[in-house]
């Protein structure tokens, strides 16, 4: 019984990454959305370069991987990485 449990459990978990896995449009719109708020602050270079989605549109890159996404950011000579999971993204310190 046990076993069935953590089985139910792991395949509503991965249903749930598989379903909120967020796409390049939800990327574009969230490092917007980061790059309007950190405007002020001089957290990195590629939150100047944030006019709008469509900037980050031709210089971003995803990966999908069905349950999460990649996301690579080529700007001002500097690569920026991020992992899409759950319609969160996190920046990776690669």
């Amino acid at each position: 019984m046990k076993k069935i449990i953590i089985a139910v459990l792991t395949c509503i978990l991965l249903v749930a990454m598989f379903l909120t896995n967020p796409d390049k449009t939800d990327f574009n719109s969230w490092i917007v959305k980061k790059s309007l708020e950190n405007r002020t602050s001089d957290v990195s270079m590629l939150y100047m370069f944030a006019p709008s989605s469509d900037f980050f549109d031709s210089y971003s890159n995803r990966n999908n991987f069905y349950l999460f996404s990649t996301y690579t950011v080529n700007a001002n000579n500097n690569v920026y990485h991020y992992i899409g999971i759950f319609k969160l993204f996190l920046m990776l310190p690669i």
